[in-house]
Formats: structure tokens, sequence, C-alpha cells
């Protein structure tokens, strides 16, 4: 089904090379038992289970999750259909998809230019400015269209957000292991946005708030830690390969003659063989 990897037939050097009944993992994908494909969940759990950075990214996804579940049941069922009506539900929502379409290109370039950092900080503060929106006004208020236009406009900005350059950023931290990384983000969004359905018709206005400010700001803080993990998991490898071809250098000078197998020293061996 969804959660199942589809087999791919194993390179004939890695059949040739790998004993019969032994684990082998290409691109991410993890096959046991003479090519039988590992569910997806169980990648993302085990890749849960031993690279910090996913739980550290974690409440980016439910973020989304939760402000989902209080746009869906708070701001769409209750405060847009006591003061405006149902029939706006449909317009307002349609606001959500459209500016997420529009935004989605410049974010693009921003993200190129100043750094998917940037980005990411930017989409947590939208979603923290609806929350605090939400918490500061009364209802009354909050009812006009000049109050609410913008206020889904900046939805869709944290939408666009998510969906492009969290993405991306998901892509880029877990590049050995993009599937599992993948499902994570599925698998916690989707528990968040359940969780959300569930608790919220049962809890007040001003609670679903605390919750998705508290969500949000735990999301600024495990980005940035999660960043600097990357960043120092990195760093020795980006060091290793500067330091390599000095290090080749070194050794070929001290041997103090040239290499034998350059392109330099076999084409003057050829040319003094054939002056012999």
């Amino acid at each position: 089904g969804i959660f199942c990897v589809p087999p791919t037939p194993p390179h004939p050097l890695i059949s040739a090379e790998s004993p019969s009944g032994d684990e082998t993992q290409t691109d991410g994908e993890r096959f046991h038992d003479g090519g039988r494909p590992q569910p997806k969940l169980l990648q993302a759990v085990d890749l849960m289970r031993k690279e910090p950075k996913v739980l550290l990214l974690a409440p980016i996804n439910t973020s989304f999750g939760f402000m989902a579940s209080l746009m869906n049941f708070y701001v769409n069922g209750v405060l847009v259909k006591q003061t405006l009506g149902a029939p706006s539900i449909g317009l307002l929502t349609s606001v959500i998809s459209g500016v997420a379409t529009v935004v989605s290109l410049p974010l693009s370039w921003l993200a190129a230019r100043a750094g998917k950092s940037v980005v990411i900080l930017l989409g947590a503060l939208v979603f923290l400015g609806e929350v605090v929106v939400l918490l500061t006004y009364t209802p009354e208020q909050l009812g006009h269209w000049r109050v609410l236009l913008p206020f889904y406009a900046a939805h869709g900005v944290g939408r666009a957000v998510w969906e492009g350059p969290n993405r991306a950023l998901t892509a880029d931290f877990f590049s050995g292991n993009r599937e599992a990384a993948f499902a994570n983000m599925i698998m916690q969004n989707g528990l968040a946005s359940t969780i959300g359905y569930f608790v919220f018709p049962w809890i007040s206005p001003r609670a679903m708030g605390c919750v998705c400010a508290a969500n949000l700001v735990l999301s600024i803080f495990g980005y940035l830690a999660a960043a600097l993990r990357h960043r120092r998991e990195r760093s020795p490898n980006a060091r290793a390969a500067l330091e390599e071809p000095f290090l080749s250098n070194e050794h070929g000078a001290g041997s103090g003659t040239a290499r034998s197998d350059s392109p330099s020293y076999a084409t003057a061996s050829e040319s003094m063989e054939r002056k012999d």
C-alpha cells in the first residue's frame, strides 16, 4: 500500500558481491529477507530513533497540523460562521490556496538568496502572529472582511513555507534517507491534526491559541538546534574534503620524485623512449 516502498531489482555488482540474506540499503530504501522492502512506517520510526534532528524538527510539522485544526474548527467553523456567515468560508479558504501559490516563487527566491533558515523562521513568525491576533482581539473585532482577509492571507504564507522551503530543508538535512524523513513529516503533521480534531472542540479558543503558540515557539528553538547540529555534522566532512588535495600533494612532494602515473610524466617518458 502507500506505506510500502516498491521493490527495485538489485544492481548486478551488488547482487554478485553481497551474500544472500544480508540487508542491502540503496537510496534510503531498506530491504530484508532477499529483497523484501521495509515499510515506510518502520523506516520513519528507525530514522527517528537514530537521528536526533528528526525530533528537533518535529515541532515545525506539528505546528502546521495544530494551526490547520485551529483554522478548520475555530476560525472557519465558529468565528467566520457566526460573524460573516457560512457562505463566506469557501471564499476565505480559497484565499489561503491562492496566496500560497502566489508567494511560493518569491519565497524560493528569498531562500536562495538569504538561506532557508530565514524563510523557515519567517513562516513560524507568521503563524505566531495569527495566534497573537486571535488571543488579543474579541470575535466581534475579528469578524470583519478587513481583518479576516489579511488573516487568511497570512495563513497562506505560512502554508507556502511548510509545503516548499520546509520540504527542501528536510531533503537537505536527510539526503541519505529522504523517504523516511518525508514519512516522518507526514506522520507528525497527521498526528497533530488528529489531536487537534479530537481535543480542540472540548477546550476554549484561548487554550487552542496557547497550544499553537507554545508549539510554534518550540519549533523555532528546535529548528535552530537542528541547524546547528547539521552544520557541525557537515564541517568535519567539508574540512576533510578541503585538506585531502593538500595532503596528497605533501605526500607526493615528500617522496622527492614525480608521480609515475601522472600524465606529464608518462608523456615525457614516451618522448625519451622515442628519441632513444
